[in-house]
């Protein structure tokens, strides 16, 4: 099942109640395909017109791309969405995550120390997404402990050269350096950035890091000094498998595509320090 029914189908289950859910699923179960003229009548099972218009839609889709399929096999499949759907937001946590000024109405946990603890806690696998690393030996120290142990590393980072001057200093060789020779670099080439008319091109500014595809920290932070002592910086440490995933397929399919291209040796560089 793929296409316009399988997205009908992913939809309704995320929108509709329990009870507007299962008054479709029972009203399906007898039906025996699209053409019947009970499935015309679906879509007064369901509260409101906009229900009403999307369960329109999953009997079109229905007739067009699966006309065989019973009834009863699209019951299932809706009761399957919504129970994936209900599986995952069960296993998602989420935590707030604050570099900065502390008040007593909200407890928060640093950027820094959680960062330390997504590095310390990956068996496997650890991605890191950044546009500066400037000044933080103590995160390079538990990257470095992470490869030692067999972690496999990605870093992809902005590059001093690919940035065309948007990045003052060049932390890659430094990286390079210190980390185990198995860390994976990779950077964003500026050949495939989209570009306004007048040439200038976007920068890597997405920040986050993310741990055996299951433990994910999105947060407003370079790791630099500054970010991670003085400025005011906020993120979010979500512990979801299936969010992880999504996160680390993502880019595996950048890598795949040559978007995000492994870094080259190139010669060191250093334009003043990264706020």
């Amino acid at each position: 099942m793929t296409g316009r029914l399988a997205a009908t189908i992913a939809g309704l289950a995320e929108e509709l109640s329990d009870s507007g859910r299962g008054a479709l699923v029972a009203g399906l179960q007898s039906i025996t395909g699209p053409k019947a003229r009970e499935a015309a009548g679906l879509s007064n099972l369901v509260p409101s017109q906009t229900y009403r218009s999307a369960v329109a839609r999953l009997v079109e889709a229905w007739a067009a791309e699966a006309p065989e399929l019973t009834g009863a096999a699209l019951a299932v499949a809706l009761d399957a969405a919504a129970e994936s759907r209900r599986r995952a937001a069960a296993e998602t946590k989420v935590q707030v995550v604050w570099t900065g000024p502390s008040t007593p109405a909200v407890a928060v946990r640093r950027t820094d120390r959680v960062l330390l603890d997504l590095i310390s806690s990956a068996r496997q696998e650890l991605w890191l997404v950044c546009f500066a690393v400037h000044k933080v030996p103590e995160i390079v120290a538990a990257l470095k402990a992470a490869g030692e142990r067999g972690v496999r590393l990605h870093l992809v980072l902005e590059s001093a050269e690919e940035s065309a001057g948007q990045l003052q200093f060049d932390h890659l060789e430094a990286l390079k350096k210190a980390l185990p020779e198995a860390t994976r670099f990779l950077v964003w080439p500026a050949e495939r950035r989209p570009k306004r008319e007048d040439g200038r091109f976007g920068a890597l500014h997405a920040k986050f890091s993310v741990a055996d595809g299951r433990r994910l920290l999105v947060s407003s932070a370079n790791l630099t000094e500054f970010a991670l002592s003085l400025n005011m910086e906020m993120g979010l440490l979500v512990e979801s498998e299936s969010v992880g995933r999504r996160v680390r397929n993502h880019l595996e399919a950048l890598a795949a595509e040559g978007v995000l291209a492994v870094w080259p040796e190139t010669a060191p560089r250093d334009r003043g320090e990264e706020r």
